[in-house]
């Protein structure tokens, strides 16, 4: 994402704070997403293609 972001600075100017409160706010359902229930922990991660599908 920060590479993305400094390739754009010509065009979308964003600063390295604003770049950083961005991230640190950014959530992506399914991604990785941690539950716990009665004591055991569970990660739940979802594919957006067969190949990832395959993959996990």
């Amino acid at each position: 994402a920060t590479a993305v972001v400094e390739e754009l600075q010509p065009f979308l100017p964003v600063n390295g704070a604003t770049l950083a409160k961005g991230l640190a706010a950014f959530r992506w359902p399914a991604r990785l997403h941690e539950l716990s229930h009665r004591g055991t922990r569970f990660l739940i991660d979802g594919a957006h293609n067969p190949a990832g599908m395959r993959t996990l």
